[in-house]
């Protein structure tokens, strides 16, 4: 063992320290790592890959990052993000977690030729070697990076189930009915008119019906209707509004929407 190894061993514990940790293992009903291997904590190839794995978890974070990067902002865009791209689901945390566990598991193999048996402190074990291969300051704000980019794919994925039944470009009228204005041609040339785009969540198999407010500033001098025989549930429809005057009204506003 080199002697930059044996004193990256020192740093992160006394011999008293140490010995503690053993006992606690032996409470435990398991096996001190210092039982193990000794003095041994690591080697070339253990080092190696631990430098592989932090390589691989730092790529990770440099092409997801920028890719999350405001896609909670927008529920629609959150939800099509998170379609696209299943891993946003996937907890980076826990996996990281786990890869780390993983390593320090086959580096005490192999540094025991498999015989580790229950090692119940390999947390420490992960610490120590981790620093005696000057890597533990790098793995713990890897450690941090990989938890806070995280929280921003469970912000994604949490504004995506925010998005609302009705697509985007729509306005909720009630749990089962949204609507939008839409720039639609009269079918009568003679007639004011306005023209509505519905839609149904769950259907309105009876028919619906929807009423708007003439105005004339803000003032309603008239009303006018119109309504479809039924919608299937998701199902658009068209609806147009005509109203017959002198004097050119100023504006009309949604009155009701009633779904049967």
């Amino acid at each position: 063992m080199t002697s930059s190894i044996a004193e990256s061993a020192s740093e992160v514990g006394t011999d008293s320290e140490e010995s503690k940790a053993q006992d606690q293992a032996t409470e435990s009903g398991g096996v001190a790592y210092q039982d193990v291997i000794g003095d041994a904590l690591t080697n070339d190839e253990i080092c190696a890959s631990y430098a592989t794995s932090l390589e691989e978890f730092q790529g990770i974070i440099d092409r997801r990052a920028p890719r999350l990067q405001g896609r909670d902002e927008d529920a629609f865009k959150a939800d099509a993000f998170v379609k696209k791209n299943a891993w946003v689901r996937r907890d980076l945390a826990d996996r990281y977690d786990f890869v780390w566990n993983e390593q320090a598991q086959a580096s005490l193999d192999s540094l025991s030729d498999g015989n580790t048996g229950d090692v119940s402190n390999l947390d420490e074990y992960l610490t120590a070697s981790l620093s005696a291969c000057e890597f533990y300051d790098k793995y713990l704000e890897q450690r941090a990076d990989v938890r806070n980019l995280n929280r921003e794919q469970q912000a994604v994925v949490a504004a995506a189930e925010r998005k609302p039944w009705y697509p985007k470009s729509y306005r909720a009228y009630s749990p089962n009915v949204a609507y939008k204005f839409t720039d639609g041609s009269c079918s009568i040339s003679s007639a004011y008119c306005w023209t509505m785009r519905v839609i149904s969540n769950t259907g309105c198999p009876n028919g619906l019906y929807a009423e708007l407010n003439v105005k004339n500033g803000d003032t309603v001098v008239g009303f006018t209707n119109d309504l479809l025989a039924s919608l299937a549930p998701n199902q658009k429809g068209e609806l147009e509004f005509t109203y017959f005057s002198n004097s050119r009204p100023t504006a009309a506003s949604l009155s009701e929407i009633n779904c049967y």
